[in-house]
């Protein structure tokens, strides 16, 4: 009878080892992989040929012209860069959105 207890203790302390393992595995993290948070692209190419560039990309005078009373509050959502070398900026300003294009040289079209 002892041995049999002895057996039976031994194989709830396998099952526990077994668990906790595997419970550690689930919790624990892969050295070397994090997800990230977040995607960053630089000139990733969107459809109709248009390309997402940053702001400091834009034409000096299409930077002015974001930067004045004219879109005072607007936020930028996007900005890409046409295969004509023009410029497509979407802004926000509460729940409206606009679309604003620039010619190569930062004008309005």
């Amino acid at each position: 009878m002892k041995i049999e207890i002895q057996s039976s203790i031994a194989s709830m302390k396998r099952i526990a080892l077994f668990v906790l393992f595997a419970f550690q595995l689930i919790i624990i993290p892969i050295p070397g992989y994090s997800k990230p948070d977040k995607v960053i692209a630089k000139n990733f190419p969107v459809q109709d040929g248009r390309v997402k560039v940053k702001k400091d990309e834009l034409p000096e005078t299409a930077k002015k012209i974001l930067n004045s009373d004219q879109f005072k509050g607007w936020s930028i959502v996007n900005i890409y860069k046409t295969k004509e070398g023009e410029y497509e900026v979407e802004l926000k300003k509460g729940d409206t959105t606009q679309a604003v294009k620039f010619d190569k040289e930062g004008n309005i079209k």
